[in-house]
């Protein structure tokens, strides 16, 4: 797939540390980068480089629980391509006491 200079890609999980280098790297290659994350572990910060802001968060962030069906399709339309790298991390004692939570999480996010 060949994307023109400012396709709209989304990068969910945007925030994060990968998804944010990620969307550095789209920006330097004038892509029209979106973001959605819920924040639970991104960092508005990590949207920041040496020259200032990465994206304009009024337009270009969203701010959402991706486990829910209709934030997906709201985030999504309109994007060309969707880069997919939501996902609910944390330390493994937060995982093996909260297994049946970060599973269905994961699976609603990803089948969404």
């Amino acid at each position: 797939m060949t994307l023109e200079k400012k396709s709209k890609i989304l990068v969910t999980g945007g925030a994060g540390m990968i998804g944010s280098n990620l969307v550095k790297k789209l920006v330097e290659k004038e892509y029209d980068v979106f973001v959605a994350d819920n924040l639970w572990r991104g960092k508005r910060e990590y949207l920041l480089s040496n020259k200032g802001l990465l994206i304009i968060p009024e337009q270009n962030f969203f701010e959402v629980d991706l486990r829910n069906f209709e934030n997906c399709l709201q985030v999504t339309k309109g994007m060309d391509l969707v880069i997919h790298l939501a996902d609910i991390v944390a330390g493994i004692n937060y995982v093996f006491s909260n297994e049946n939570t970060v599973y269905r999480s994961n699976i609603l996010i990803n089948t969404n």
